[in-house]
């Protein structure tokens, strides 16, 4: 399923999203039953043993379809009450958020690489620290790393240096706490 980039002109909000290629099909199929028109994106999240990948599937359609599309899928026919799960503002996405850039990282991230090429030290943990929150966060932002593991338990992070000024911002947004600038 490649993704649809939608035009300049138009914006578009997520209207579904799920980790199902079945479930992703099944709502086009009825977003295309009802007219409405819809973009997707699929993103890798992780690979997995065996060379297998778990995606990540999205759905926009227009936001002027946003309503239309909701009521075609049936998530607009729950009756409200108090009782009822916490719902999440929906958000609406511009173009911008369909960068392509992006796009052509998620995909070259899947290929071979050579850990050998990782050669910027980027940062590191001390041995008291087990979390492997900077390698999960590199992951998810498609970075490749290469983890030095010091004797006293400690670990170094090293990044091709194409990567490195994201891959800092992200070590110092774990180090500090603060949300990106």
């Amino acid at each position: 399923m490649a993704p649809n980039t939608p035009t300049n002109e138009n914006r578009f909000r997520e209207v579904w999203d799920g980790d199902s290629e079945t479930d992703c099909v099944e709502v086009c199929r009825d977003l295309q039953k009802a007219g409405i028109e819809y973009r997707t994106t699929q993103q890798p999240v992780s690979r997995m043993s065996r060379m297998g990948v778990e995606w990540k599937f999205k759905i926009y359609v227009l936001d002027s379809d946003y309503q239309s599309a909701k009521r075609a899928l049936g998530f607009g026919e729950q009756p409200e009450s108090d009782d009822s799960v916490l719902e999440i503002e929906e958000k609406t996405a511009p173009d911008s958020d369909f960068n392509q850039d992006y796009e052509a990282r998620s995909r070259a991230y899947l290929n071979r690489w050579d850990s050998e090429l990782a050669t910027v030290e980027v940062g590191s943990q001390p041995p008291t620290d087990a979390s492997s929150t900077v390698e999960l966060s590199l992951t998810e932002n498609l970075i490749h790393f290469r983890v030095e593991h010091l004797k006293n338990g400690a670990r170094r992070y090293f990044v091709h240096p194409k990567d490195e000024a994201r891959a800092r911002e992200i070590v110092r947004e774990i180090k500090t706490g603060d949300p990106p600038s």
